[in-house]
């Protein structure tokens, strides 16, 4: 994934994080789960492009540079983690019972 791409999910899933902590909807937390998963996947493979000069023609030729980020694995684990913890505490207090006849 290109670094500008991987920055753009995660301000968007910082972003969604941050969203459905305040509104507690399940929808963003689902959200905010795949991209957290999606990240976590790719954090890896971070990539960005270089351009190295051909002195023959006089052009500049893009080459890749690949980079591995694993503190961004964490990062993106820790996210991941809370958003299930929160969904499941926002799901249980929105659907739970509050039947008293069975206390």
């Amino acid at each position: 994934m290109l670094i500008e791409l991987f920055i753009l999910f995660q301000i968007l899933g910082i972003g969604f994080f941050i969203t459905a902590f305040f509104t507690k909807q399940e929808v963003l937390w689902g959200v905010s789960l795949i991209i957290s998963a999606v990240l976590m996947y790719t954090s890896f493979n971070v990539e960005y492009f270089a351009y190295e000069p051909n002195l023959t023609t006089g052009i500049y030729n893009p080459i890749f540079i690949s980079s591995s980020y694993p503190y961004l694995m964490g990062l993106n684990l820790l996210f991941f983690g809370l958003s299930i913890t929160f969904s499941l505490f926002d799901m249980f207090d929105k659907y739970g019972t509050r039947n008293e006849s069975f206390r």
